[in-house]
């Protein structure tokens, strides 16, 4: 399991498995989101 720091919630959760877009916008969004908040989207 890896884990971020969400920089939303301001705690350490399960991130996601791989980039959700390519490029530098899915890179960052894959170092601080959480897979909790994408399946909530």
């Amino acid at each position: 399991m890896r884990t971020v720091q969400c920089a939303l919630l301001k705690r350490e959760a399960e991130g996601l498995d791989e980039p959700p877009y390519p490029g530098e916008l899915g890179q960052r969004v894959f170092e601080i989101f959480l897979r909790m908040l994408a399946t909530m989207a």
